[in-house]
């Protein structure tokens, strides 16, 4: 019945910690949190468990401790693989948001659109447009938050060379190109 119990909770704790990275939202990241907790008091159990057994048996028992761990960056992969997958489906809804975005644009300002039009609410909670000579057009679609203050963004940018000057990134810290023209910046 214990090792049912360690295998659920495992389960639970992967589950928490892909869903998390396949879409990150307030209450996402305090789950996961919790799951980050409960995997290494897991961990602790299983190889206090593992360490009390017989000589012979004890490389057999420390399978399960190793396999709790691997629940973390197991999970962290999964979620990013379901984060790839859901961009990739939805890009051709993207690229029609972009289009609608790029006639709301002014040049030398930012405009911003709360709440998106129904179409696209399920992509994005919140669009900023961006027209300027350096960047050229840059669309921005917030699509995923966290604790405190946390953003994640799908961004468009009609120059795919604007992202190599620092003004066209300056504010987030991380980022990563997803498809010609397309990157996701987090902050």
């Amino acid at each position: 019945m214990a090792r049912f119990i360690v295998w659920m909770l495992s389960l639970a704790c992967l589950c928490s910690i892909a869903a998390f990275a396949a879409r990150p939202t307030g209450l996402k990241q305090l789950l996961s949190m919790g799951a980050f907790l409960v995997v290494g008091l897991l961990f602790l159990i299983c190889l206090g468990w593992a360490l009390t057994r017989e000589q012979g048996r004890r490389l057999k028992a420390s399978i399960v401790p190793v396999a709790v761990l691997a629940v973390v960056p197991v999970g962290l992969e999964l979620g990013h693989a379901i984060r790839d997958w859901q961009f990739q489906r939805d890009l051709p809804r993207y690229q029609a948001a972009a289009a609608w975005a790029s006639t709301l644009a002014v040049p030398g300002e930012t405009v911003t659109v709360l709440p998106p039009p129904a179409a696209y609410a399920d992509l994005t909670y919140g669009v900023h447009i961006t027209q300027n000579e350096t960047c050229g057009l840059v669309v921005d679609f917030f699509w995923g938050g966290g604790f405190p203050v946390k953003h994640t963004v799908r961004r468009y940018v009609s120059d795919p060379l604007a992202m190599e000057r620092k003004p066209c990134r300056e504010g987030w810290r991380r980022g990563r190109w997803r498809a010609e023209g397309w990157y996701e910046l987090a902050d």
